[in-house]
């Protein structure tokens, strides 16, 4: 489940990836590789997502800067860690029991079949609160 909230707040906001502006692509893809997994692109971008989550622990002084090596997407990253906590808050809310997969990801291959229809509102709403508070 854990792994499984990361992936739907990933694909509910802006690509975490930033190659805008860069004129090696080369170096894109290369680093891009570093999060890659030729079992989907939900896993992929969960990677990056880890990721930046691991190096935000680490070394949060340096996070911009990371992304910016990284070829990541600091806001878009930001966004989907907010719309990542609202959406476990709500399962949590609901009685689910949030696990980890582990290693054993495998279980997120078939993770593109999940109806985004009710994940709609919840973004609507978050979008709402973002706005009243910016």
């Amino acid at each position: 489940m854990e792994e499984a909230l990361t992936v739907i707040a990933a694909m509910s906001c802006e690509t975490v990836f930033d190659q805008d502006g860069y004129a090696d692509n080369n170096d894109v893809d290369r680093m891009r590789a570093r999060f890659a997994t030729n079992v989907s692109d939900h896993l992929t971008v969960l990677n990056a997502v880890q990721a930046f989550k691991q190096e935000k622990q680490k070394h949060a002084a340096h996070l911009k800067e990371w992304c910016s090596h990284n070829f990541l997407n600091f806001k878009n990253l930001v966004m989907v860690l907010r719309v990542r906590k609202q959406l476990r808050d709500i399962a949590v809310e609901c009685g689910m029991q949030i696990t980890s997969c582990g290693v054993q990801r495998e279980k997120l291959r078939d993770v593109s079949i999940i109806d985004y229809e009710w994940v709609q509102p919840v973004l609507e709403e978050y979008r709402k609160d973002v706005k009243k508070y910016a």
